[in-house]
């Protein structure tokens, strides 16, 4: 099936027009921004359709990109293995999601700053309202990591009730991979490599890359002024957030159990679940299912999660109600290529058919016009920031006035 799709259908991408637009559009969007090496998988009815890798993973060897074995990081991704796991607790009734995560837990106890307890679908849905505590969520090699729960045990601070809004927490998923720890018994990454990824035939999926494997990593790379220059590899304490690293052809095998019915990993009812929408700070924005962001892109209603960490960008996309997922990894933290290879997808399959809203012409006066917006002025600040933390007053703080003539 090519061109543009029936609207809500599931379908099947054509794999010679997929290819030939990605073979197109990747090595011009790594040629934009001096990026040495991506790697994209595509999915759709139920299989791989698409993985190939460009450019190289090693500057100085020239060893190529390679979508079946080249391991990239996947920086915050992580968040939505973790979700995974936790989510499997539930299906398996290890653990119910709205009870008090202190049940659970043995290593640590979130403190009873507030009435309300902290539940396993606060933490993954971002609404536990814990403290962003930073720096300090980095050691400068492997050896200095911390247990989970050495490293959380000082640092569990509460800002607000729990699911009085939503504010994206590294520290919420890592909490929730202490309780999968705290739970089954098995350290965070034995536990999912037994149950996530083993059973999906990720076979080159680590946290800690094993020895065998350590060949097959790309190179952190970077950009200075219009150069890749090496970066890098960054320890993370917080690593059921942070710390996970993968490959095209894995990532399409997640991508597919996420998208499919009964697994062997999430049933039908969770696997839904974890992708509807769960918090939100207003009905009109996209909100957080479990691990996930939701998206609206083209009219389509799916689900993503990006990743950033020292010489990596990466985004996971899926369309849950047209059966595709996008995994897109490449050099050079903070990139765009990963937008334009996910919208270009979409664009050419999903165009958009939404019609335009017409544009209302209200006539209002100066007075009118400042007394409809006057209720949103304000002083502002971002929830996702360390609010115990002496900084200095106006980092990620804004003021928003209204003028007397309206604006």
């Amino acid at each position: 099936m090519t061109g543009a799709q029936t609207p809500g259908a599931r379908i099947q991408l054509n794999r010679v027009e997929l290819a030939s637009l990605l073979d197109s559009l990747v090595p011009g969007a790594m040629r934009a921004e001096q990026i040495p090496g991506a790697v994209v998988s595509v999915v759709s009815g139920g299989e791989t359709v698409f993985q190939r890798g460009y450019g190289v993973a090693d500057l100085k060897t020239g060893r190529r990109m390679n979508a079946d074995s080249t391991i990239v990081r996947i920086g915050s991704i992580s968040k939505v293995m973790t979700a995974v796991a936790t989510a499997q607790l539930a299906d398996r009734g290890r653990i119910r999601l709205d009870a008090d995560v202190n049940q659970y837990l043995r290593s640590v106890k979130v403190p009873q700053t507030f009435r309300a307890p902290i539940t396993a679908r606060h933490l993954l849905t971002h609404t536990a309202a814990l403290d962003e505590i930073r720096p300090g969520t980095q050691a400068e090699r492997s050896q200095e990591l911390l247990s989970l729960a050495d490293f959380l045990r000082p640092r569990l601070v509460r800002f607000a009730p729990a699911g009085a809004g939503t504010a994206y927490s590294t520290y919420g998923i890592t909490l929730a991979g202490l309780l999968v720890e705290d739970v089954s018994g098995l350290g965070f990454e034995d536990y999912l490599r037994r149950n996530v990824w083993l059973p999906l035939g990720m076979q080159h999926t680590s946290i800690a890359v094993p020895a065998s494997h350590r060949g097959l990593v790309a190179n952190p790379y970077d950009v200075e002024n219009d150069k890749p220059v090496d970066a890098p590899w960054e320890w993370y304490h917080t690593t059921p957030a942070s710390s996970v690293n993968s490959t095209a052809a894995d990532m399409a095998r997640f991508m597919i159990a996420q998208l499919g019915g009964d697994s062997v990993v999430l049933s039908r009812r969770m696997r839904s679940e974890m992708q509807r929408r769960q918090a939100t700070m207003h009905p009109m924005l996209p909100g957080y299912g479990f691990g996930w962001q939701e998206l609206m892109l083209n009219g389509e209603r799916g689900v993503e999660h990006g990743g950033d960490v020292a010489g990596f960008s990466s985004l996971l996309t899926l369309l849950p109600d047209r059966g595709v997922g996008i995994f897109v990894a490449s050099h050079r933290e903070g990139s765009d290529l990963r937008f334009t290879v996910s919208r270009g997808i979409a664009n050419r399959f999903f165009p958009d058919v939404t019609p335009a809203t017409p544009v209302v012409s209200m006539h209002a006066t100066a007075a009118e016009a400042s007394a409809a917006v006057a209720r949103y002025a304000g002083h502002y600040r971002a929830n996702s920031v360390c609010h115990s933390c002496a900084s200095p007053r106006g980092v990620h703080e804004t003021d928003f006035v209204v003028n007397h003539d309206g604006t």
